[in-house]
């Protein structure tokens, strides 16, 4: 089995730098993704737990506040000015358990999750589900 843990986080929206929808005047945003993958070669047994780590992340914001005008003054303005240096470190973890799946059937290891599967109606407007 071969799995490779990959997380992708939404950052916001760009606009799509196609110059023929340009040309049309056609504006298209699409997302801008933030990606972390790990690859890792484990052998482990049936209901055991693996965990996964070391994807690690810095990040540094640098925030300056202050008092319009007063603040860009040269010498005199750093009294008027505020600055806050952030930085936050995280580590991302992965735990894994695999299970082994003997009878990959409704009635066999996937009776517990029944309730959870859509009816044969599932796709039947609910319009129509009053009148059958």
């Amino acid at each position: 089995l071969n799995l490779r843990p990959s997380i992708t986080r939404l950052l916001g929206y760009v606009n799509d730098p196609n110059p023929a929808l340009a040309a049309a005047g056609v504006t298209s945003r699409i997302p801008q993704l933030q990606t972390r993958e790990m690859e890792s070669m484990l052998k482990i047994e049936n209901n055991q737990i693996a965990v996964l780590g070391g994807l690690m992340q810095d990040e540094i914001n640098n925030l300056r506040d202050g008092i319009p005008l007063l603040d860009d003054i040269p010498f005199a303005g750093n009294a008027f000015r505020n600055r806050n240096d952030n930085k936050t470190k995280t580590e991302l973890v992965i735990f894994l358990r695999p299970v082994v799946i003997k009878d990959g059937s409704i009635d066999g290891d996937f009776v517990g999750f029944r309730t959870s599967l859509p009816t044969s109606d599932f796709l039947t407007p609910e319009s129509e589900k009053g009148m059958q």
